[in-house]
């Protein structure tokens, strides 16, 4: 357990002295060494949030307005 806690802190030290801050020059984005920086990303929109419409679940799990119907 102690060499466990041991090589974790050792790999986490490692990885925050290791940070890049990034900084702008005019309309870019740079690192330290003035290296331009290209952003990428995905945005996954409201795919967690399953509606009733989308799973078809209004007869069963519908709002209780809906249920007294």
């Amino acid at each position: 357990m102690i060499r466990t806690t041991i090589f974790c802190a050792l790999l986490l030290s490692h990885y925050g002295t290791s940070q890049v801050f990034l900084e702008t020059q005019g309309q870019k984005i740079v690192n330290q060494k003035g290296e331009n920086v290209y952003l990428k990303g995905l945005g996954l929109g409201g795919w967690m949030l399953q509606e009733g419409y989308m799973l078809k679940t209004a007869d069963f799990a519908g709002t209780p307005e809906n249920r007294k119907r």
